[in-house]
């Protein structure tokens, strides 16, 4: 039979080990939420250089224009492809 000192001790034990883990957890939430953000403040950044230059949204038009809508869909998927097998790799590497 364990004495009440002991299972206080093994609680506590168990209490440390479970904030340890809980603490990691965030720290993997917080870098995947820092991750998505980064992306969003790309997407910021490039709006508002076009916004700031419409020659570059001209010429953003003309290439479209120039290669063919096909051609950038090909392009598009395989650019999402290639993003999607990054994004698993760097999942994959952070555990």
């Amino acid at each position: 039979m364990m004495t009440r000192a002991a299972q206080l001790i093994q609680k506590r034990q168990q209490l440390l080990l479970q904030s340890a883990l809980q603490r990691q957890q965030l720290s993997f939430l917080n870098a995947d939420i820092e991750a998505r953000l980064a992306t969003a403040d790309r997407v910021v950044d490039v709006v508002t250089a076009v916004a700031r230059n419409p020659a570059v949204a001209v010429g953003v038009v003309a290439g479209a224009m120039i290669l063919g809508p096909w051609r950038i869909m090909k392009w598009v998927s395989r650019g999402a492809l290639l993003f999607g097998v990054v994004n698993k790799l760097r999942a994959l590497t952070r555990m």
